[in-house]
């Protein structure tokens, strides 16, 4: 992965620093020689203190943190224009020098969908700025208020949660592995118990995972409220209080925050798919077509899988009531929208219960 992650970059980087934490391949040939400098570091289980010794190696005004499994593009994809770019972090707006850092949208593809979070990754190096945690580190921990600005016209496209990477590298039990030490380490971090909670989704520790996500929920600090981990750990919580026979809990959570968000489509499938389980069929329909028609609304973190979730649910509704036909034509919209195994699985079925009988008969 590192040659294109290292042609992301060039044109951009005055210097790149590679830190090696112990390769057994050609990583190391391949950083040189693309112009970087290497350096090696003892992996110790905590990337916060492999990023600190990266720090400790650079000497540029403005730190990029990129990782191996992720390329430098313009928004949308392609390559950026290096030119803007440069001119950009050589005279940036005085909101951008007065912010303590930079947030750029993370692209994350895998597992047949493609969501986007935000990131803060660009910052003006200093000799306070460190990482804290020994995964999913981060120089602006949560615990703390920061000012940042976004800049929307370059992105990081991330590959590493694609399945083929996750099960090559063994990631899923390292991630949580870490986690639940970082846990440990830092009780009272809501974003590392929302990291977490999503590891321990991965592993179909469902229990687990939903107890994370009520404990990041309930110490998520006010000055997160809004941002990118506040929405996930929104998403996460309701889904697995839905999956967990709690929509009741669902409805008291999202209910209030639709009078604020009117305009957000996954809090009306939330509110949708909770009234779904409670039986309220009519008034989950209601919800699940006002969410299919509603716009991305610009909120820090919506998933891309608002949609086809939405079909699958009238889906299940109309197939319950009897109506066969509806429910093939909702599974289908759903299908066409993403990989949805569910609605898959049962359109499969349904048209095995739905073809037509056929006799034969044999004259003597």
């Amino acid at each position: 992965m590192l040659p294109d992650c290292l042609a992301s970059i060039r044109g951009v980087a005055d210097e790149i620093v590679v830190v090696d934490t112990g390769s057994t391949d050609a990583t190391t040939d391949i950083a040189r020689k693309a112009g970087a400098r290497v350096y090696h570091f003892e992996w110790c289980d905590d990337f916060a203190a492999a990023r600190n010794a990266a720090l400790d190696h650079a000497r540029g005004r403005w730190v990029l943190q990129i990782d191996a499994d992720e390329r430098l593009t313009a928004l949308g994809g392609g390559p950026v224009d290096s030119v803007s770019l440069r001119r950009w972090l050589t005279n940036p707006p005085p909101q951008a020098l007065a912010a303590d850092g930079i947030t750029l949208s993370v692209r994350n593809v895998g597992e047949g969908v493609t969501d986007r979070a935000p990131a803060n990754r660009l910052f003006l190096r200093h000799s306070g700025r460190r990482y804290v945690r020994r995964i999913h580190e981060t120089p602006f921990p949560g615990d703390t208020s920061w000012r940042l600005f976004g800049l929307v016209d370059i992105e990081l496209l991330h590959i590493g949660y694609a399945p083929e990477v996750q099960g090559k590298k063994g990631k899923h039990e390292r991630n949580l592995r870490l986690c639940e030490l970082a846990v440990r380490e830092r009780p009272d971090d809501a974003e590392i118990h929302y990291y977490c909670g999503f590891e321990l989704d991965r592993a179909r520790r469902k229990v687990e995972a939903l107890s994370h996500f009520a404990e990041a929920w309930n110490r998520m600090p006010p000055w997160l409220v809004g941002g990118g981990i506040w929405w996930k750990t929104l998403v996460a919580l309701c889904e697995g209080l839905n999956t967990g026979g709690s929509a009741g809990l669902v409805l008291r959570l999202v209910v209030p925050l639709l009078e604020r968000f009117p305009n957000v489509a996954h809090l009306h499938f939330l509110r949708g798919d909770a009234l779904r389980l409670l039986g309220r069929s009519d008034e989950a329909l209601a919800c699940l077509h006002a969410a299919l028609v509603l716009p991305p609304a610009g909120v820090a973190f919506e998933p891309s899988t608002t949609k086809c979730y939405c079909w699958s649910a009238i889906g299940v509704i109309h197939e319950l009531a009897g109506r066969l036909d509806p429910a093939v034509q909702a599974y289908r919209q759903s299908l066409a929208l993403g990989p949805t195994p569910f609605a898959e699985s049962r359109l499969a079925a349904l048209q095995v219960t739905m073809q037509p009988s056929s006799a034969t008969s044999t004259a003597c």
